[in-house]
């Protein structure tokens, strides 16, 4: 059992001018770069034309992240924006689907309007994503959210930070709980690694993407059962698992279409272990525009007021 030393109790990076500067905010933006960085590799890999999408794409995904991430988090909690609005607003609550739905339409439309094929950019979005969605989740670990719920078993974590989300809002300190961020860290790099495997085989466009959702789908209905946030529920399910749902038969019918369809084409993406060269080539040319995603993700989720959990300086 983890209890006050380690890394889930680091909250806060440093403070500032009455600016909080916190973990979740620094580990996002890595995670974010990874996700950029792994997929423009992959489309430089296998010779897509960057040049005629990059900048629309690369520019807009960031802030179609945060966008989505918190636009789904005020709907799930729209009781308290009906109630108090200001309260809500200046809350620094984000929804992870939210921004993973977004940003999907915004790859499939400038893919669309640019002649790039949708579902050819998907896949490479997709054998990326887990490892920086598991980046970021460790950053959850950190801030306190998402976290999970009480345990006797040995494998647990305790929150004693009073800046934990875990502590400050939850007011779980000192309790034993799941260390469900962890859990789900585990599962999105088992579906990066299987995900890894499919992309040795030659497939037709889209269906790891779609393999993706399946996988992520069903991982996070399973990693739900031991989160401990409190969250809106339907016939026993929370929202979060029906979206999971939702998702699992998105990628469904996606696979289904992928296997039907004539024209889907036929490629081979590799594995990352192939991928060397070609992220050199994207840290040497396009270094700018990842500094520009790890800018925009770290001061979206990682600055704060003064008090931790809030955007207002006072």
């Amino acid at each position: 059992m983890s209890t006050s030393k380690g890394l889930h109790n680091k909250v806060v990076l440093f403070r500032i001018r009455g600016l909080t500067f916190v973990s979740f905010g620094l580990l996002a933006a890595i995670g974010a770069v990874v996700t950029v960085w792994l997929t423009m590799a992959r489309q430089v890999q296998i010779g897509l034309p960057l040049s005629r999408y990059l900048l629309p794409l690369f520019l807009s995904c960031p802030l179609l992240a945060v966008l989505g991430s918190r636009l789904l988090a005020l709907l799930i909690d729209w009781r308290t924006l009906r109630r108090d609005p200001r309260a809500a607003l200046l809350s620094t609550a984000f929804a992870w689907q939210g921004g993973f739905v977004l940003t999907v339409g915004g790859v499939a439309f400038v893919g669309a309007l640019l002649g790039v094929e949708p579902l050819l950019l998907l896949d490479t979005f997709a054998l990326a994503l887990p490892l920086g969605h598991a980046i970021g989740r460790l950053g959850c670990h950190t801030y306190g959210c998402c976290h999970g719920k009480p345990t006797r078993g040995r494998v647990a974590i305790v929150y004693t930070n009073p800046e934990a989300k875990a502590v400050r809002v939850s007011r779980l300190g000192g309790v034993a709980l799941h260390p469900a961020q962890l859990y789900a860290v585990g599962t999105n790099l088992l579906v990066f690694a299987v995900l890894d495997q499919l992309a040795g085989w030659t497939l037709p466009a889209g269906l790891i993407a779609a393999s993706y959702l399946m996988l992520h789908s069903a991982c996070r209905f399973v990693v739900e059962r031991f989160r401990g946030v409190t969250a809106p529920r339907w016939r026993g399910l929370s929202v979060y698992q029906l979206i999971a749902v939702g998702l699992f038969v998105g990628g469904a019918l996606l696979a289904a279409y992928t296997g039907l369809a004539r024209a889907a084409t036929p490629v081979r993406l590799g594995g990352v272990a192939e991928l060397a060269p070609a992220l050199g080539l994207v840290v040497g040319r396009y270094g700018a525009l990842l500094l520009v995603t790890f800018v925009t993700i770290f001061f979206a989720f990682g600055v704060h007021g003064r008090r931790v959990g809030s955007l207002a300086r006072s």
